[in-house]
């Protein structure tokens, strides 16, 4: 049980208003930068909590929305044996941006990081913990609930068994098949005029990826890549293949990491040319907080930018 909390959550949100209000990261602990959060270590100087900022929330509704999807995910996925990090959801009130969410963690030590294990395990330690991403993929990857199963958004506890980090995008339908996260959540870094044809095209698009076993593989082993775990593709596809009754091939993980790079290059080059129209010209502050520096998701991206302890998948949902 993590002490004073609130507490913390309150002085911490008020370091990162000064931050995105200022254009700078003084004060701050950054662990990663993702699509849709950035992963802030506090107290900066003694770490208790790790801190992801949400996107604001549009109205009391839309948190109480959101609350009801992380629940309602969190206990489908614990129920389909699928471990979560404790995750808590707080709000606080921005005199700029209104409510304002944080999705709470403790903080994790970074060698405990799924992609670190592996990189440093031998190879059956190594093949026990890519059995268990193939399990997770097999029973939380379906038509009505997804998970980013990236190896950096995993961490490795102390009986061996791997939790899922990456909660601030929980992925799952409703009875009629609709997504029952909010479009809103993905677009609001966006130019403004972009953000409907992204809610009613892309978005939709996206997180259907994450609902097919093969595409969903297709970024795990494809994010080995960029985590420099590339020699262990083949050893994840062999036993995932079986499992999923997928036919993923390494030409095909290939291809799908060169796509999936540009992609991510160019929705980060629209990210900060929006955050450069308001700062600049509109003399508004941006909604979120961005790396001080483009750089390409193949740069910035084992799931948020290492060591990204408790950060977001590094896909737009994530």
């Amino acid at each position: 049980m993590i002490q004073n909390t609130e507490a913390l959550v309150t002085s911490a949100h008020r370091s990162i208003e000064r931050a995105m209000l200022s254009g700078t990261l003084d004060g701050l602990r950054i662990l990663g930068f993702g699509e849709i959060t950035v992963a802030v270590a506090w107290p900066a100087e003694a770490p208790a909590i790790v801190v992801k900022r949400l996107p604001p929330f549009p109205s009391a509704s839309a948190v109480s929305e959101y609350r009801a999807v992380l629940d309602a995910w969190s206990a489908e996925l614990e129920h389909r044996g699928v471990a979560l990090v404790p995750t808590a959801l707080h709000t606080r009130v921005s005199d700029t941006w209104g409510t304002v969410g944080y999705i709470v963690q403790p903080v994790v030590n970074a060698d405990d990081l799924l992609h670190t294990r592996c990189r440093d395990a031998g190879e059956a330690e190594r093949q026990r913990l890519l059995e268990q991403v193939v399990a997770a993929l097999a029973t939380a990857v379906t038509a009505d609930i997804a998970v980013d199963a990236q190896l950096p958004n995993w961490v490795v506890r102390d009986d061996g068994t791997i939790a899922l980090l990456d909660v601030s995008t929980p992925l799952i339908r409703d009875s009629f098949g609709r997504d029952r996260l909010p479009a809103w959540l993905f677009v609001q870094g966006y130019p403004a005029a972009l953000r409907a044809p992204l809610s009613r095209w892309a978005v939709p698009k996206i997180i259907a990826e994450y609902h097919d076993p093969q595409t969903a593989l297709l970024d795990v082993a494809a994010n080995m890549r960029r985590v420099g775990l590339g020699a262990y593709i083949d050893d994840l596809l062999l036993a995932a293949n079986a499992s999923l009754r997928t036919s993923v091939t390494p030409a095909m993980v290939r291809h799908h990491f060169r796509g999936n790079t540009r992609m991510w290059a160019l929705m980060q080059r629209l990210r900060l040319w929006e955050q450069g129209w308001q700062r600049r010209w509109r003399k508004r502050p941006y909604p979120m907080l961005l790396p001080p520096a483009y750089r390409t998701r193949s740069n910035y991206g084992t799931a948020d930018g290492e060591p990204a302890a408790t950060a977001s998948g590094g896909r737009p949902v994530g």
